[in-house]
């Protein structure tokens, strides 16, 4: 039993454990089966099948990685956070853990997960080879996400097929072998037409396909396979359409420009090529792969288990949540002590929007262990109320300085006890956008941000913003229409945009506040001759009137003095051309009553 905590806060507990204490059709796993966690060069898994199952299974995934490396020299980003590989003994053990489809575990062998917090592979560790085909595939979809994000379903699906048959025989690798079930069902049936194919997305009926057996798949595969194995200029063209993607072009118009055909020339082309005798393929010498296996394993008591699967259904859709709980709430039975269940419960409160009843189980953690990065990461996004899943680029943020500035110093603490995780400096960062005053800490923090997450449209965002706050507006400018335009859709573009004009206007203000009104007006016409919001046109306007009617008023003024002391030195013609400019231009009426009379005097006197 946990002592130490008033009344009040006992009560809270007892009103959170019955929040979510829900029935659960997942049942949990066996306490009897033993469980290891092994740790590879670039991965961490859980495993409940034999030890040389699980090496093997890793071993394959550490030479993918290699390859990959090896191949794409330069160009490889893979994001510093963990990537969680949990291989199942078998189909039973597997089951509670899939996917769901239509309510019911899908007919797959494995999946892949990816979220800011970490990446997650699940997998069938008893289909033999096909086990090994599905890590590889799984892994490919990671490594697209990171370094071709704009790349349409088939070219990613594709390119997951070619890689799946990867194997290594003595010091050289095969990559792009033929896959077989793809080659019988290709002979054996018609293409799907291919404007048809192009646009497949993940919503489509044809992706959502039995164990990859049917015609998107086998499709993506063959047509992927033709693009990648045909001669130098075949690649070149590809590597063109793979630059026209990043650019932003329409997929299908950045496919024709590569190629300089039509799709429906491609279309002839890879029927043809489906029914090939025989599919090339690439041999690589291993020389400069790094192949050495790091596998240290340990077993894991059974509190680690149900809190290590629990997260895993905690990164699934919200039906999964209350799985998850039972999970969680089941480890901390078994060791009241263990912060992770702690944080684990206080995680899908947050993601409940309970962030009162988050808080309370983040400080509970805290108080089993302080050294735990990602506790602090949790408290720290909890204390911001953003869902990082669904973060709203350039956030305004609310008026509650205390509560901002205690997520910074959770989420510092937490970039200091592990610098390398890239999702605690991209919210840390998130909350200087809209902070009263623009601080060199933020830019700091996004900078490093960047640097851990160049692919992220929010982070190149969130950056620029603060970059133009500080008066920096050439780099924030430099970002949007250089990493961003490439990163993100063009309504994000175009709000990026409209920041910088906002952070304009507060220049803007600035030069009013200091009497420098054409300084003002300057940047509030440069604004409206930019801006796309209708509203903000309407506003500035508006004040763009007002800031030129004094203009002219003060102008006036100026001369109305002036010419008063023209006349005084008995320069009367001078002072009468002054006073007519003032009557033939002010709608001032005292200042015209006023020039009226010195007008009369003026010319009397001349």
């Amino acid at each position: 039993m946990i002592g130490g905590r008033a009344t009040a806060r006992g009560a809270l507990a007892l009103l959170i454990w019955l929040g979510l204490a829900a029935p659960s059709s997942a049942a949990l796993p066996s306490a009897e089966e033993p469980w290891i966690r092994a740790d590879t060069r670039n991965f961490t898994v859980f495993s409940n099948a034999d030890v040389e199952v699980v090496s093997a299974l890793s071993a394959d995934l550490e030479l993918l990685h290699s390859v990959l490396e090896n191949l794409n020299r330069g160009r490889t980003r893979v994001p510093p956070i963990p990537t969680y590989v949990f291989i199942f003994r078998d189909e039973e053990s597997f089951r509670p853990y899939k996917l769901r489809v239509g309510g019911q575990p899908a007919p797959i062998s494995g999946y892949f997960l990816s979220h800011p917090h970490a990446n997650f592979v699940a997998i069938d560790g008893s289909r033999g080879e096909l086990s090994r085909s599905v890590v590889y595939h799984e892994y490919i979809h990671y490594f697209v996400r990171n370094n071709l994000p704009h790349v349409p379903l088939w070219f990613n699906e594709g390119l997951a097929e070619f890689y799946s048959t990867l194997v290594k025989s003595g010091d050289e690798i095969f990559i792009g072998k033929e896959v077989k079930r793809h080659v019988a069902w290709l002979w054996a049936n018609d293409l799907i037409p291919i404007d048809r194919f192009l646009a497949t997305e993940t919503s489509s009926e044809i992706y959502n396909e039995k164990e990859r057996k049917g015609a998107f798949y086998a499709q993506s595969w063959v047509m992927v396979h033709m693009l990648l194995t045909g001669d130098e200029e075949q690649r070149h063209n590809v590597a063109r359409y793979l630059e026209g993607l990043s650019a932003a072009t329409d997929p299908v118009d950045a496919l024709e420009d590569a190629f300089s055909l039509r799709v429906r020339s491609l279309e002839r082309q890879l029927d043809d090529y489906m029914r090939s005798p025989s599919f090339r393929y690439f041999r690589q010498s291993l020389d400069g792969i790094e192949t050495e296996m790091i596998f240290q394993h340990r077993q894991i008591e059974y509190s680690e288990v149900l809190y290590r699967l629990g997260y895993l259904l905690a990164h699934f859709n919200p039906a999964r949540l209350v799985e998850a709980d039972r999970h969680f709430r089941a480890s901390q039975d078994l060791d009241p002590n263990y912060a992770p269940a702690w944080y684990g419960l206080g995680y899908l409160r947050y993601l409940r929007s309970d962030f009162d009843a988050a808080s309370f189980f983040y400080e509970r953690a805290r108080d089993f262990d302080d050294s735990d990065f990602l506790v602090h990461f949790l408290e720290g996004l909890n204390l911001t109320h953003w869902d990082i899943t669904d973060r709203e680029l350039g956030l305004v943020l609310d008026d509650q300085p205390d509560r901002l500035e205690q997520a910074r110093i959770s989420l510092e603490k937490s970039a200091e006890l592990r610098s390398s995780f890239a999702e605690t400096w991209a919210t840390l960062g998130a909350t200087y956008v809209g902070a009263e005053r623009p601080s060199e800490r933020g830019a700091e923090v996004l900078r490093k941000a960047h640097e851990l997450l160049p692919q992220r449209a929010d982070v190149t965002f969130n950056l620029a913003i603060v970059l133009a706050r500080l008066g920096r507006r050439d780099e924030a400018e430099h970002l949007i229409e250089g990493a961003l335009s490439r990163q993100a859709d063009e309504e994000t573009i175009l709000k990026a945009r409209e920041g910088l004009l906002h952070v304009d206007l507060q220049v803007a203000d600035e030069f009013l506040r200091e009497g420098d009104f054409e300084g003002g007006l300057e940047v509030l016409e440069e604004v409206i001759s930019q801006t796309s919001d209708s509203e903000l046109f309407a506003q500035l306007s508006d004040k763009v009137d007002e800031v030129r009617t004094y203009l002219i008023s003060a102008e006036h003024q100026r001369l109305f003095e002036e010419a008063i002391d023209l006349a005084q030195d008995s320069r009367y013609d001078e002072a009468i051309e002054r006073f007519e400019t003032i009557l033939s231009e002010s709608r001032d009426p005292e200042l015209r009553s006023a020039t009226k009379e010195n007008l009369k005097r003026m010319k009397r006197l001349r």
